[in-house]
């Protein structure tokens, strides 16, 4: 799409800086969300889980928020985040699966006395 007059070129130009503009700005949702890994991480430590599930999810969590916060400084550093968040998925996921796998047959069913 060419544009042929001076008003259709600002009009253009302004479309494109607002995308610019929006695609740039921080994403208050994703350092949210690696402050809470970082969180869980933190309470991770204490409980069940294993220490490195643990820290993975520190780490995770705190480069995140960086990653997050400085998205458009780091560049491709961006990426190490974006490769630690599954990793960090994945192992608390498997630990939880085990987790209800070995309880399963230790708990008892609830039974209805009105039966």
């Amino acid at each position: 799409m060419a544009a042929t007059s001076a008003a259709q070129r600002t009009a253009l130009a302004t479309a494109a800086e607002t995308l610019m503009a929006l695609s740039n700005t921080v994403n208050a949702a994703g350092i949210l969300t690696a402050l809470g890994i970082l969180l869980i991480a933190l309470a991770m430590r204490k409980g069940s889980f294993a220490k490195g599930a643990a820290y993975l999810g520190i780490a995770t969590g705190a480069i995140g928020i960086v990653s997050e916060a400085l998205r458009d400084v780091i560049g491709p550093g961006y990426y190490v985040y974006g490769l630690l968040l599954p990793a960090w998925f994945v192992a608390v996921g498997w630990k939880l699966y085990r987790l209800v796998s070995l309880s399963a047959g230790k708990i008892p069913l609830r039974r209805d006395s009105a039966a």
